[in-house]
């Protein structure tokens, strides 16, 4: 059996604020990317650490989401 490779993602960004609040409410995906405005395709890339939201949809998720805005923007967990 050969070895599985590692995935070339060696610096993901996860927010681990985010991933908590979904978590803990078990909300869909979809509702959280319909009340914020983007795909839920955009959601869990940026769940999984392979998207950076942009600013506007960093604040959206946020204020929908209550966690702090600076998860965002300060230090990641790699």
């Amino acid at each position: 059996m050969a070895k599985k490779r590692k995935r070339p993602y060696s610096h993901r960004r996860r927010y681990p604020n985010l991933a908590a609040y979904v978590l803990a409410t078990g909300e869909p995906q979809m509702d959280i990317a319909a009340a914020v405005g983007v795909t839920q395709g955009e959601i869990s890339r940026i769940l999984r650490g392979l998207k950076i939201p942009r600013p506007a949809v960093a604040r959206k998720l946020a204020d929908y989401c209550r966690i702090p805005l600076d998860s965002f923007v300060r230090g990641y967990v790699a």
